[in-house]
């Protein structure tokens, strides 16, 4: 499979038969094979060749440059949590969900690697619930493979949400403090569950009413004490 899309690149880039907007999906593509099949040098250098002079007019391909630039990463064994998370914002734009659900997927991959887990959690769980949707078998059984290795639950209930904490938190605020204890912003939090800061604030201040704590170290303290972190 690898040495067919080398063909194809080659005759994409170097022969001009493909403009940008077709060419960078297949770049992105690429690199995937490329990783996947271990990063043969040959289609490796063809793909910084095809990248490097390569226009990114629209949003489609920005959004696959930003995620040849994350592959680029993974193959290096150093999968930055970062690259991908612009590669979800960028998909999550666009509205193609089988590609956001790859870029979660990949996002809360790097998330484990970097012990990041809450946010990492966060991530998996929503690409699970897309993949669902879209009952994209394939892509399902890859982010079961990734959640078992970094023993994250993805679908803690038949609901496929997490459960209330016996301390009266609600699913959604469990996911709130397990980021909350790593340290991020409402903004951070915001990004990586998907919803306004406003609504961030809100659950923070529920959360610290119902541990009784006053203020966001007390609660990561709590969290830490009462074993919610688990939970995530």
């Amino acid at each position: 499979m690898a040495a067919a899309v080398e063909a194809g690149l080659r005759i994409g880039s170097l022969r001009g038969w493909l403009p940008p907007r077709l060419l960078w999906p297949l770049i992105a593509h690429a690199w995937r094979v490329c990783v996947e099949s271990g990063g043969a040098d040959a289609l490796r250098d063809l793909l910084v060749e095809s990248s490097v002079p390569l226009a990114q007019p629209g949003p489609v391909e920005r959004a696959c440059a930003l995620t040849s630039l994350a592959e680029r990463g993974r193959l290096g064994g150093a999968s930055d949590v970062v690259a991908w998370g612009a590669a979800v914002v960028a998909w999550q734009a666009i509205g193609n969900l089988p590609w956001l659900v790859y870029a979660l997927m990949r996002q809360g991959s790097a998330g484990l690697a970097a012990g990041q887990r809450g946010a990492a959690t966060a991530a998996l769980r929503r690409a699970a619930q897309l993949a669902r949707q879209l009952g994209a078998e394939p892509l399902s059984a890859q982010l079961n493979s990734v959640a078992n290795r970094g023993r994250v639950e993805i679908w803690p209930d038949e609901g496929g949400a997490p459960s209330a904490s016996p301390q009266g938190l609600t699913a959604r605020e469990v996911e709130v403090l397990a980021l909350l204890v790593e340290g991020r912003s409402n903004r951070e939090i915001a990004a990586a569950l998907f919803i306004s800061v406003k609504t961030v604030s809100v659950h923070v201040s529920n959360i610290l009413a119902k541990l009784e704590v006053p203020s966001r170290g007390a609660a990561a303290a709590a969290a830490h004490r009462l074993g919610l972190v688990s939970a995530v």
